[in-house]
């Protein structure tokens, strides 16, 4: 639902927050069926400084065979 990505979105981002419980609306992120959910994920993947989080991402994304994260999957294997 659309109406539950703004609260996942600042809970992520809310660097104060219990860091579970800011990997519990990563892993949220990834149940919902929303067109806006897949770039959040690959923001979250490329550019979290917060590395359980960026793993989250990793995981969730890796369920998802779509040419972005395939992309981004590469790319991260290529540059290291």
């Amino acid at each position: 639902s659309v109406k539950a990505l703004e609260p996942l979105r600042e809970v992520i981002a809310e660097v104060d927050e219990d860091l579970e419980m800011r990997e519990h609306a990563v892993f949220a992120l990834g149940q919902l069926e929303h067109a806006d959910t897949m770039p959040m994920l690959l923001e979250i993947a490329r550019n979290q400084d917060e590395p359980h989080l960026q793993r989250a991402a990793f995981f969730v994304l890796a369920d998802h065979d779509t040419p972005e994260v395939r992309h981004l999957f590469e790319e991260i294997l290529l540059t290291n």
